[in-house]
């Protein structure tokens, strides 16, 4: 008799505990993507149409509403972007060699480590490896080169 009291009770506790769940939960529909509310157009602001009026009076800064500051204005675009190169696939050749091929102007960046090893990217691609005979010489190269080499990127560790 005490069983079917017991079992009778835990079944009428698990009804309960539907009844609660289903009650607790939002009885909103959830709503798809395509139903979602996105912001209404901004409306014009001047007799121009532009929604964002840039003040051109005299005394006015710049006039551009997104002003770069200087250290941005001054970065250079890289026309080599960089490349992940396989260990495997880079050449190693002599500190000599590699100078000349700094000065012909053909390299598009430069990595040197703090143990003298210098990673040459070619403007093509290629990618060379060589051993400084000190570390900063590739930069003393590059300096000399003048003009021919002023575009290469120089990263250092």
């Amino acid at each position: 008799m005490k069983i079917k009291n017991i079992a009778t009770i835990f079944i009428l506790m698990g009804i309960n505990m539907v009844f609660l769940l289903t009650a607790c939960t939002s009885s909103a529909p959830k709503s798809t993507e395509d139903e979602r509310a996105y912001p209404a157009p901004v409306e014009p602001q001047s007799e121009t149409g532009d929604p964002y009026p840039v003040d051109m009076s005299e005394g006015s800064q710049t006039g551009d509403p997104y002003p770069l500051d200087a250290s941005a204005q001054s970065q250079p675009i890289d026309p080599y972007p960089a490349m992940e190169v396989n260990p495997e696939d880079m050449v190693e050749i002599e500190w000599g060699e590699a100078e000349k091929i700094i000065k012909n102007g053909a390299v598009a960046r430069v990595t040197q480590t703090h143990d003298g090893l210098v990673i040459l990217q070619l403007k093509e691609g290629i990618v060379f490896t060589t051993k400084q005979p000190q570390v900063d010489d590739v930069l003393k190269v590059i300096e000399e080169c003048g003009d021919k080499c002023s575009d290469i990127l120089v990263a250092t560790e």
